[in-house]
C-alpha cells in the first residue's frame, strides 16, 4: 500500500487478515504478485444524506488479466 503523509510518500506491505484504516488519505493498493487479491472495502457515511451515486464512482478498479 502507498499513501501521503503531507509531502511524503510512504509504503507498507500488507498482508492477509491486516485492517487499514485509511481515512482521507490518498492511497493506492497495489497487487505486484502472480496472485489474486481481493479487498473489501467499507466506507463509513455519518450524514443523513444519499450517497449511493458518489460511492459508485469515487474509484478506479484496475481488472488485470
Amino acid at each position: 500500500m502507498r499513501w501521503k503523509e503531507g509531502e511524503t510518500l510512504k509504503e507498507d506491505i500488507i498482508k492477509a487478515g491486516d485492517l487499514i484504516e485509511t481515512e482521507r488519505t490518498p492511497h493506492t493498493l497495489i497487487n505486484n504478485t502472480n496472485n489474486l487479491a481481493k479487498f473489501i472495502v467499507i466506507k463509513q457515511i455519518l450524514k443523513g444524506e444519499n450517497f449511493s451515486e458518489l460511492l459508485k464512482t469515487d474509484k478506479i478498479v484496475h481488472h488485470q488479466k
